[in-house]
């Protein structure tokens, strides 16, 4: 039988489906960039939002169709709360070196006035003598501020060494015998109870002593006279906890957000008298955070606005 009809409906049909195929193959991928376009939309709106970002502009917020996607949300999320970190930590950066530089003008203006004021007119020795004492006083408080500074610094961006620790019992005690002469000059009395045997923490004995003695201050400084400043030390949970309890005027609600940040003192203790320069909290803040610790203040229950309560917990 003649094949020739044959072989020419075959050809006819390889040729409609590979026309189809491709016709098919075309549309299919149209129709794919199309979804992939529609689908990644809201990552390039995402990486525009994220590119609009600059150290003079920190705000970020998401899109709403990368809000929408189950995908997408964890990332969105992610990305605005490392800005708001970010954000907060460059600003606390901004606060901390206007307010340094606030707190060192100050200091200098008034050694400054002195000095200006002992070569206004002649002055007998007495007056010169008391003239370079008064000098003295405001450079040791200078000095201190900025000794303070290099410690908040050195305990931000020096690592912590992973095999040091030390006897917070120990630390709480040693503090507590460098505060007393505070104390009899406030006529205030510090009753401890601390733990028998080992209280260790992840802490060098350097920075524990600073931390218990910043907190201890602290607490004396805010508290009135013939009241007690109570030093607790408790086991609990795997974790050691030190509690330090004033019978104080409390802490006012607006303060209780800033209370660690640098230079900064509440309207309880503004003056330089009894605030001294704001950075004893944020240096035990420091302190804590370098030792995986945590550190909190806040008014005592029993006591509302009349008694305050600072908290130390390391983990064993």
């Amino acid at each position: 039988m003649p094949t020739a009809r044959v072989w020419h409906e075959i050809f006819e049909a390889v040729r409609f489906f590979a026309i189809a195929t491709l016709v098919l193959l075309g549309i299919t991928a149209f129709v794919l960039t199309w979804l992939t376009r529609r689908l990644l939309l809201p990552i390039r709106q995402l990486a525009v939002e994220a590119d609009k970002i600059s150290t003079d502009s920190w705000n970020f917020h998401a899109p709403a169709n990368s809000k929408r996607l189950v995908e997408l949300r964890p990332l969105a999320s992610a990305i605005e709360t490392s800005m708001e970190r970010l954000q907060r930590s460059f600003e606390q950066q901004r606060r901390f070196t206007s307010d340094a530089a606030h707190e060192l003008k100050t200091d200098l203006a008034i050694i400054k006035s002195s000095l200006q004021l002992l070569g206004m007119k002649r002055q007998t020795v007495p007056e010169y003598e008391q003239g370079v004492s008064l000098g003295l006083v405001d450079i040791g408080r200078l000095e201190m501020t900025v000794q303070k500074m290099l410690t908040l610094a050195r305990l931000e961006q020096t690592p912590r060494d992973k095999h040091q620790s030390c006897d917070l019992t120990e630390a709480v005690l040693e503090a507590i015998a460098q505060s007393q002469p505070f104390a009899d000059f406030k006529q205030v009395k510090i009753a401890e109870r601390v733990l028998e045997g080992d209280a260790a923490v992840p802490v060098s004995k350097e920075d524990a002593i600073l931390l218990c003695s910043n907190i201890l201050v602290n607490a004396l400084q805010h508290s009135p006279s013939h009241k007690v400043v109570e030093v607790t030390m408790i086991r609990e949970q795997g974790c050691v906890s030190l509690r330090i309890r004033d019978h104080g005027v409390g802490i006012a609600q607006e303060d209780q957000p800033f209370l660690f940040d640098p230079f900064y003192r509440g309207d309880v203790s503004r003056s330089r008298k009894t605030g001294g320069a704001g950075l004893g909290l944020s240096i035990s803040k420091a302190i804590c955070d370098r030792a995986a610790g945590k550190i909190a203040i806040a008014n005592h229950p029993e006591g509302g606005l009349r008694r305050k309560r600072i908290a130390c917990d390391f983990e064993e």
